[in-house]
C-alpha cells in the first residue's frame, strides 16, 4: 500500500510541475499565465527593449502576420505654442517602426498584436516608406501622458482629495492653525 502511495504522491507532484511551467508545442512557447497587456502598462522602455524581436499580429478572418520591430525612437522636444509650454508638452512623446512583407498589407486600424515577452495588446499601425521591393514599413506614434510614479500618484491622491477652497499656497498656514 505504502508503494501505491509513494508512486501517486510523486506523479502528483510531477504532473504539478508539468502543468505549472510553460508547455513547448510545434515549437513555439505557450504560458498560459502570460497576461494580456494593455498600451497604457507598457512604457517606452519595455517596447524599445523588444527591438529586433517578432510580434504576431492578428489581421482579421483568421489571417495572423508577423512584424519586427526595428527600431523605437524617443521625441525628447518639449512643443511649444506660442511663448508658452503646449498643452501636451509633458506628454510621452515616442515611435516604433515596424517591418512586414510587402504582400501582407495590413489596414490602418486597431489591430491586436502578441509578443512573447510583452503579451497581448491592441496598436493603430500606418504604412510609411520603404525602398525595399519586398517589404514594408509600418509607424505607430505614442503622445501620451507620462506615467506616475508611486509617490507622485499618492501626492496627487491627497491634493484630490482636499476641498476645492485649500490650495497649496494656503495649505501651510491651515496646518499651523489646525
Amino acid at each position: 500500500m505504502s508503494s501505491r502511495r509513494a508512486f501517486l504522491a510523486g506523479f502528483s507532484t510531477a504532473a504539478a510541475v508539468v502543468l505549472a511551467s510553460p508547455v513547448r508545442a510545434l515549437g513555439r512557447s505557450f504560458d498560459s499565465r502570460r497576461r494580456a497587456s494593455s498600451l497604457d502598462e507598457l512604457t517606452f522602455s519595455d517596447l524599445a527593449g523588444q527591438v529586433r524581436t517578432r510580434f504576431r499580429v492578428h489581421a482579421g478572418r483568421g489571417r495572423t502576420v508577423e512584424l519586427e520591430l526595428m527600431r523605437a525612437t524617443l521625441d525628447p522636444k518639449r512643443p511649444q505654442h506660442g511663448s508658452q509650454p503646449a498643452p501636451d508638452a509633458d506628454n510621452e512623446r515616442f515611435s516604433l517602426f515596424f517591418c512586414g512583407r510587402r504582400d501582407e498589407r495590413l489596414e490602418g486600424r486597431p489591430l491586436k498584436f502578441e509578443h512573447d515577452q510583452l503579451g497581448s495588446f491592441e496598436l493603430v499601425v500606418l504604412p510609411i516608406f520603404s525602398g525595399h521591393p519586398d517589404q514594408i514599413n509600418y509607424q505607430a506614434v505614442f503622445n501620451r501622458p507620462r506615467k506616475q510614479g508611486r509617490i507622485a500618484r499618492l501626492i496627487q491622491a491627497r491634493w484630490s482629495g482636499m476641498p476645492a477652497r485649500k490650495s497649496a499656497s494656503n495649505l501651510n498656514s491651515n496646518q499651523k492653525e489646525g
